[in-house]
């Protein structure tokens, strides 16, 4: 599987990078590619709005890149609207690209955080956030883990990134978040996130 399909396109995983250097380097591949320019939206940290670009390599198949410093990663994503096979030759560009994270690199990352709730907080949306396509049971126990942290702030980025993985198999966790943590907060958010994932297994069972 190189790509999931999401309402009328498809798009691949996050491909997520080292913090905020990344910029540069794919406006070099997008000039080295000869990719098209449609969007570059700076960002304003005062309203929470992260920085945007995005490239069309051909009608119907685009790249976009996030800079979202609220969650502190930056990635990019190829979505095509002419089909999963598509998506090939940006995903062996973005796999390329000098500041990309291997699942592996993502994985230290959290595992290095374990005795620091703030970094912990970060690190596992960002293991949401690059999430392989299918469930991986190496990310997935670690952001059940944070699920179940007596930290809010960590149960809260949990949540985010189970949202961001799109896999089914956070439901159960989530519902339990839902029905019975003592935040108000993090019950609407995990609601919200069964209602997300709920949606995708009906539309993708």
């Amino acid at each position: 599987m190189i790509g999931v399909k999401r309402q009328q396109a498809y798009r691949s995983q996050r491909f997520l990078f080292e913090r905020f250097c990344s910029r540069s380097n794919m406006d070099n591949l997008a000039r080295g590619a000869d990719w098209r320019t449609v969007t570059d939206r700076k960002a304003d940290q005062e309203q929470g709005i992260p920085a945007f670009a995005a490239w069309e390599l051909l009608p119907g198949l685009r790249v976009t890149y996030t800079e979202d410093y609220v969650m502190g990663s930056s990635f990019a994503v190829a979505i095509s609207y002419l089909g999963e096979e598509s998506l090939r030759t940006p995903i062996a560009f973005l796999s390329a690209h000098p500041n990309t994270l291997s699942p592996e690199d993502l994985i230290t990352d959290f595992d290095s955080s374990s005795t620091d709730p703030r970094k912990m907080s970060a690190a596992v949306v960002r293991l949401g956030l690059g999430a392989p396509l299918e469930e991986d049971e190496r990310f997935s126990r670690r952001i059940i883990q944070c699920i179940g942290s007596s930290e809010a702030d960590v149960r809260e980025s949990a949540v985010w990134a189970s949202m961001c993985s799109e896999w089914v198999g956070f439901r159960d966790e989530l519902v339990r978040v839902a029905e019975g943590d003592d935040d108000l907060f993090l019950r609407e958010l995990a609601t919200e996130a069964v209602e997300k994932l709920d949606g995708i297994g009906a539309d993708h069972p």
